[in-house]
Parts: structure tokens; sequence; C-alpha cells
């Protein structure tokens, strides 16, 4: 995935930008890979944390159970192949509006205080994700 990024960037700073430069199965990858992050980010999955992560794959992002386990896997080896957020911030950026780029960052609040804390590092990250993908990231009043 994050070859198909560098390709695009390479192609915009050219002039040879597409239409679609990621396909809908790339988009439901870097949002799995974002989410995954969110759930790995303290060092700890937890099964809630799993559990949760599959609800909200499907229930918010409409990712259908026969495509969702091979997502999560791609999700994961995605997420592990990469440094940082550029990646999958990039793809969301170009594959979805402002109202899904704030459930993304809601849903990462939603995982993030699922296990019953909050750790300093899940913090840090929707800070990050929600300016890489320029929208407002505070916490949701439960």
């Amino acid at each position: 995935m994050f070859n198909r990024v560098i390709e695009y960037l390479e192609k915009l700073s050219s002039g040879q930008e597409g239409d679609q430069p990621y396909s809908d199965e790339e988009k439901s990858t870097a949002i799995a890979a974002l989410l995954y992050r969110m759930v790995s980010i303290d060092g700890i999955v937890r099964d809630v944390e799993k559990t949760q992560l599959r609800n909200v794959l499907r229930t918010r992002f409409g990712i259908n159970p026969p495509a969702l386990e091979k997502t999560i896997a791609l999700a994961m080896s995605e997420h592990s192949d990469s440094a940082g957020l550029f990646p999958f911030t990039s793809i969301i950026m170009h594959r979805c509006d402002e109202d899904e780029r704030q459930d993304i960052v809601m849903a990462m609040w939603h995982l993030a205080l699922c296990d019953g804390e909050l750790h300093e590092y899940e913090r840090n990250l929707i800070e990050r994700a929600a300016e890489l993908l320029e929208t407002p990231g505070e916490r949701p009043q439960l």
C-alpha cells in the first residue's frame, strides 16, 4: 500500500493524477489499518478491542463478514510494514468525504475507550490522525 501512495504522489507531481487513485479495497484496508493501529498502540490488544474492531468495521464502514477477516489481515500486515500514518491517511483523504473522516476519528475514540482506559499513546494517535484527516479530534461526550 505504501508503494501505491508513493506512485500516486509521483503521478501527482508530474501532473498525471487519475480520477480514482485507490480502490475500494485499498480504502477499506487503510481504514482498518488505522483502526488496528488504534487498538495496538498501547502494546496490548485485548479481546474486547478485537471484538469492537470487527464490529466497527462491519457496522460503521460496511465491510461485509466474508471480507472482514481478509481486510483485518491486510490491515495488520500494512500496519506492521508502515512506520507512520501517512499511507493510510493519504488514501482516506482521497476516498472519504469530511463526514466519513469524522466518523473514522469517532471510531478511533470508541476503540480507545472500549477497554475502559485511555492511554496517552491512544490520545496522541487520535490527535495526529485527526490533524492529517483535517477533521476535529475532540473526545466525544459519552
